[in-house]
């Protein structure tokens, strides 16, 4: 997406449709807010490109709900959960001097079939 739907920290940029991390070694996050609701499952996909360094816990809120942690590799990732927590943010958490990229970021609600 654009620049200008995420919230970033320091050492991220977002050129042509890529959030990346530059190993800045404060922790910083890219977020985007007015996401999630309690209680309810959803499905979150996105490109991780390798990084060289660090680690990149994504949360439900402000470090309310881990529901991943991704180190080193280079991947499409989707994993799906219910959010725990009264949250409206998506954050992933640049940690440990970060240095990696996400792209095609995701997030839909599954809808329960009866």
């Amino acid at each position: 997406d654009t620049d200008t739907i995420w919230t970033k920290g320091v050492g991220w940029t977002i050129e042509n449709g890529v959030a990346a991390r530059d190993g800045d070694p404060t922790g910083s996050g890219i977020e985007q807010a007015n996401i999630f609701n309690i209680d309810l499952q959803y499905r979150l996909s996105f490109y991780h490109d390798y990084n060289t360094a660090g680690t990149m816990p994504v949360y439900v809120g402000q470090g309310s709900q881990k529901i991943l942690d991704i180190a080193s590799s280079d991947a499409s990732i989707s994993i799906d959960f219910t959010s725990t927590v009264t949250a409206d943010k998506i954050l992933f958490q640049g940690n440990r001097s970060y240095d990696g990229a996400i792209d095609n970021v995701s997030v839909k609600q599954l809808i329960e079939v009866a």
